[in-house]
């Protein structure tokens, strides 16, 4: 016959596994949840990537020539070339989101190192 004492270690060690099973299963929520969203905002990024118009303009600044910053200002600064000033500031701005995105451990840089394959924001940041 099981005495009452071991009936009661038998509950506590059940309850105990039960607890240790809803925290295990609740950790791996997150982590899934996490991955998913990381995921999902890296597929948010490459369809900027994609667009015509968006490649366009990335293109053609790659394009772009200048010795230093007053250069630069000269031939392409708003009161020069308003339309080459908003490409140019359109994109500057996608790639500083992308660097706090990336500051903020939000993205990794393997991921959108491959994501972009390679292109994008490194051949811009050089340029």
């Amino acid at each position: 016959m099981i005495g009452q004492t071991t009936l009661s270690m038998i509950r506590d060690i059940v309850t105990i596994f039960g607890v240790i099973a809803g925290f295990s299963y609740y950790v791996m929520t997150v982590r899934n949840s996490n991955k998913a969203r990381k995921t999902q905002l890296l597929m948010q990024l490459r369809t900027l990537y994609l667009d015509k118009e968006w490649l366009k303009d990335f293109a053609e600044l790659l394009e772009d020539e200048w010795t230093d910053i007053e250069d630069y200002n000269k031939k392409y600064g708003y009161s020069n070339n308003p339309e080459h000033y908003a490409k140019s500031f359109r994109l500057f701005e996608y790639l500083d989101g992308i660097g706090y995105l990336l500051h903020e451990n939000l993205i990794d840089i393997e991921s959108l190192y491959y994501m972009s394959q390679g292109a994008g924001t490194p051949v811009q940041w050089r340029k």
